[in-house]
């Protein structure tokens, strides 16, 4: 009834909404301008799109290469087509306007931006991929790492659990490091965003919500995103570049535009998928009876994890203005997203608003940029949410499968039914969900100041850069005091709080000088700046047992049990990072292009002495398209690129010099063991490229090859002297990344009424450590359940990829139920020591692939994202947890997994072996869209509406036979690693969404 009761409400509001917004935009002045597009040849071009700049309003050109446009009075027309140079030509009151276009085989005049700064494509030397805003997917995209899912090679994007506020895990060309931050830099509009903000995201239980650095933007509000991994390219950012660079920019205001406002209104519907299916009530009695097990028959037929879902809802709203006069624009944007959890009493509430000002003067020398952006959320989230738990209570999707299915949701008289056992950690999953509160209150500020001046017009100028980032996070968790989760940390009286707060302040100066000069067939660009960035943090938590009550929630703590109350308030150091940096490019003739970087940073994360890092870079391309000797080839641009460079990661966990810890009785502990020897993690990498387009731009890619290797990894080494279990953070080690990347895209079919583009791209990609120094070996990914005590999924160790599953190779199970392994010399044992140990496969994918095909019919757009990986693996911890037939001796349920093969055991006790890994190979289909471009010519006051449908995660081909082979569920994690990937255990299910969206310009 709720969800019946959302879909007639919501549709109400946005006809209000939309209503008011378009009653409003009556009176605006508009003319209708017509004319022939033609190539330098005089041949008519039909298919071209006529766009008025900073607008969605645009039309086709016909089969005779005529068009009609109807513009607001000031406006400015783009042209753009396949293979030809894009023009702009201001309306200045015309009615004709007939252009002919100039043959540019790949777009090599478009600007791209990179790292302080911007070049037109066919001056770049290093492998960018720039992605703009007509590329991004369509769809309600919730944060903007959705926006290029397969868009890129290289750029493995794993969007996590279903969850809502659920945060990525982005790799740019494979890992490389261990123990520090393994996640991109992302710098939106100049700023370094997620260098330690503040995280909330790790409390009680060892619940992980991983949440988003990027939250704060609208998606609908970035123009480009541009993703930097070749070494020339990110060595501008030196110490925080070696996982890759993301630069977001966001939309601004045009000059001399007169105000434009823009809605949209998208609406979607999810379902869950990949649920994990434990045993029926007739089945779960047969096995109990089989097993020779006594289990209580509660006479009812419960699937538990279908009492857990609902179809969501979820609904953004957005709206933006803009325009501008000669010498200033502007640009202001609020969304409000209201989005739905497919598990029960799990969702998020976000609003984001954002102005933007610019404007020139002392004879447009100088340029002022104002930025402000605000943005807070509200996230529920589900008990069912922890990834891993704590100590033996599962999370609610893990009691979905171990209760009872016989057992009721709630008693006769509207209570919870519960079952009363010794362990006390068996609890009614639904009840979880609705008695305990899991909120998380995210604020964010974002403000900037950009100004640049030209002291000699087009040659020499000067800027400066300021921003203030504030970050206040809140997590509130109660377990009131009748609930199972309360009694049990706390029985007399039961109940439990924690609050924790957490905020970070991020402060950023840079200046910055460009010098540009022409002699002849030479061209010289020199950007050269300083940058000082501190960020400095605060948290505080407190915890108590013992409530006295809960009807205020977590501002109880204070008034339960006063020998429980916990405070733990923490002031971080500042953490602060200098720099200086310089890049010179020359070019020759625009066919022979040299780039040289370098960068020196001073960071406070490492000890006196070794505070500076210097990281240089050199490239080189070649047109060679450019040459003589390629006239009349099939090729329209051919370009090598060759560059090699350094750069850093100064993420180490924790600070490198010694941090000590005051403890309740007053005595004084270490918290952090500096090491005065600590230095950087350096990254060097060499990349081969060639760019081509051919047969008249209807065939266009690029293939890079890359190296890179990166020495002095972080990790933890013991500590002698002190006491045995004290360690602290080493340079130990390398580790190498290999690959290539390929690009292809085709312009398959163009015609008057219909086009068919398709593009492709594939990476690969092999990881190796190098290098250990004294190190043998290293387990890690602690894994849970009976007879896992200690198991690690994964060893570290020379010759074999980061995240190597390890372990014994299965070989059934012997007549008395017990696991077998196969020894060194081929036999089989039943004892573990005697087994071999070995590579059992890897989390990584070797290969990533995409298909993203393009069809256009008249007003009909349709759109694919069509995705792939092979090469890897899933440690299914799952059914090696909740799959022992053993477990049904304790009256728990269990999974169907190999209960019918032979010699099965209730005695069965597992261990880690090739028997819970497996092959992971996938293909998805992502996304499908529909869309249709409504004719509005005849509207005076309406410029362009669109409606589209979208659906998501839609199909996944696999022979996993889990969850979903992308996983995102974390294992137990140790210093010495900063994420584990790949394995698989009960997280949030996925979503398959369906979604209507609809968007106008007045």
């Amino acid at each position: 009834m709720k969800l019946r009761k959302n879909c007639f409400r919501k549709p109400t509001s946005i006809a209000l909404f939309f209503g008011f917004l378009i009653c409003s935009a009556f009176g605006f002045s508009q003319s209708t301008v017509t004319g022939t597009v033609t190539d330098s040849n005089g041949s008519v071009i039909p298919g071209v799109n006529v766009v008025e700049k900073g607008t969605t309003n645009g039309v086709s050109t016909d089969f005779d290469g005529n068009y009609s446009i109807t513009v607001n009075s000031g406006a400015t027309l783009e042209f753009s087509y396949i293979g030809f140079v894009k023009q702009e030509i201001a309306v200045s009151g015309q009615s004709t306007i007939n252009v002919s276009l100039v043959e540019d085989v790949t777009g090599l005049d478009e600007v791209v931006v990179i790292g302080y700064g911007s070049v037109q494509r066919k001056e770049l030397t290093s492998a960018i991929t720039s992605i703009g805003d007509e590329d991004f997917n369509p769809g309600l995209n919730v944060n903007p790492e959705q926006l290029i899912l397969g868009k890129t090679p290289g750029v493995n994007i794993n969007n996590g659990t279903g969850a809502p506020g659920q945060g990525s895990r982005v790799q740019i060309r494979g890992l490389t490091s261990i123990a520090a931050n393994t996640q991109p830099l992302y710098i939106v509009d100049g700023i370094p965003i997620g260098l330690g903000g503040a995280n909330v995201d790790r409390t009680e239980n060892n619940s992980v919500v991983n949440t988003n650095p990027l939250d704060f933007i609208n998606p609908n509000d970035i123009e480009s995103i541009s993703i930097l991994k070749g070494p020339s390219a990110i060595a501008i950012y030196g110490s925080r570049a070696s996982n890759g660079v993301i630069l977001i920019t966001t939309k601004t205001g045009n000059y001399n535009q007169e105000t434009t406002v823009s809605l949209g209104v998208i609406t979607s519907i999810g379902n869950a998928f990949g649920l994990r299916k434990p045993l029926g009530r007739e089945e779960f009695l047969a096995q109990a009876e089989r097993f020779n097990v006594a289990v209580t028959d509660f006479g009812a037929d419960t699937d538990w994890g279908e009492e857990l879902i609902r179809s969501s809802l979820s609904s953004q709203y957005n709206m933006s203005v803009n325009g501008g006069s000669e010498n200033s624009n502007y640009f202001a944007s609020v969304s409000w997203l209201d989005e739905e959890g497919v598990v029960l009493q799990s969702g998020q509430k976000r609003l984001t608003g954002r102005v933007n000002f610019s404007t020139k003067a002392i004879d447009d020398r100088l340029k002022l940029d104002f930025n402000v952006n605000y943005y807070t959320s509200s996230l529920d989230i589900s008990t069912g949410e922890a990834n891993g738990g704590g100590g033996n209570t599962p999370p609610a999707f893990g009691q979905a499968i171990i209760f009872n299915p016989t057992a009721p949701v709630r008693n006769d008289d509207g209570s919870f039914f519960e079952i009363s056992l010794p362990n006390g950690f068996f609890f009614n999953p639904v009840a979880m969900l609705f008695q305990n509160q899991d909120k998380l209150r995210r604020n964010n500020f974002l403000a900037s100041v950009k100004a640049d001046f030209d002291i000699i017009p087009n040659e020499l100028s000067i800027g400066t850069n300021l921003s203030y980032v504030h970050d206040n996070n809140v997590r509130d968790i109660l377990y009131p005091i009748n609930s199972q989760l309360g009694l049990q940390r706390s029985p007399n009286p039961g109940g439990f709080a924690s609050r924790r707060t957490a905020k970070n302040d991020n402060y950023l100066i840079e200046a910055l000088l460009n010098y540009n000069k022409s002699f002849g067939q030479s061209n010289f660009k020199f950007t050269g700046g300083y940058s000082f960035q501190d960020i400095q943090g605060q948290s505080l938590r407190a915890t108590q047992t013992g409530l006295l009550t809960e009807s205020i929630g977590t501002n109880i703590i204070g008034l339960g049990d006063p020998l429980t109350l916990a405070i733990d308030a923490r002031e971080a150091a500042s953490n602060i990072l200098r720099s200086y940096f310089g890049r010179f490019s020359y070019n020759y003739d625009e066919k022979y292009f040299l780039t040289a970087v370098a960068r020196a940073d001073g960071s406070s994360r490492f000890p006196d002495g070794n505070e500076w890092g210097f990281f240089p870079s050199f490239a080189f391309s070649w047109r060679v398209s450019q040459e003589d000797f390629m006239d009349n080839s099939v090729f329209n641009d051919l370009k090598f690129r060759a560059e090699w460079g350094q750069v850093g990661n100064n993420a180490v966990p924790g600070q490198g010099q010694d941090i000590l810890s005051i403890n309740s009785d007053g005595s004084v502990t270490f918290s952090n063991i500096g090491n005065p020897d600590l230095t950087w993690e350096t990254t060097e990498t060499l990349n081969l490229g060639l760019d081509f387009s051919l047969f008249d731009s209807r065939l266009s890619g690029s293939i890079d090859w890359y190296n890179k290797e990166t020495t002095d990894l972080f990790l933890t080494q013991l500590v002698p002297g002190i006491t045995v279990d004290d360690t602290q953070f080493a340079n130990v080690g390398s580790m190498e990344n290999r690959g290539i990347e390929l690009v292809l895209n085709g312009g398959i079919v163009r015609t008057e009424n219909f086009s068919f583009d398709l593009g492709f791209n594939m990476a690969f990609n092999k990881n190796e450590i190098t290098s250990l120094d004294d190190v043998d070996s290293i387990e890690y990914g602690s894994l849970f359940g009976p007879g896992f005590v200690g198991d690690n999924a994964f060893r570290m160790e020379v010759g074999i990829p980061l995240h190597s599953f390890y372990g014994p190779e299965y070989a059934g199970l012997a007549e008395d139920g017990s696991e077998q392994y196969f020894t060194e010399d081929g036999e089989i044992t039943t004892n573990l020591a005697e087994a071999e140990q070995k590579v059992l496969g890897s989390a990584i994918p070797e290969i990533t692939y995409a298909f993203t095909p393009t069809i256009k019919y008249k007003n009909i757009d349709f759109s694919a994202i069509i995705r792939g990986a092979r090469n890897f693996q899933v440690a299914d911890n799952s059914v090696a947890t909740y799959a022992v037939p053993q477990r049904l001796t304790a009256g728990n349920n269990i999974l169907d997994f190999n209960l019918n093969e032979p010699n099965v055991s209730g005695a069965t006790v597992p261990e880690f072996s090739s028997r819970y890994v497996f092959d992971a190979d996938f293909l998805k289909i992502d996304n499908l869209t529909l869309g249709y471009t409504f004719n509005t010519d005849n509207i005076d006051w309406i410029k362009n509406a669109r409606i589209f449908f979208t659906g998501i995660n839609l199909a996944v081909f696999t022979d996993y036979e889990g969850s979903d082979p992308e996983v995102l569920t974390d294992a137990r994690n140790d210093d010495n690693v900063a994420d584990v990937y790949g394995v698989d255990f009960i997280g949030y299910p996925r979503a398959r969404t369906y979604t209507i969206g609809f968007n106008i310009t007045l």
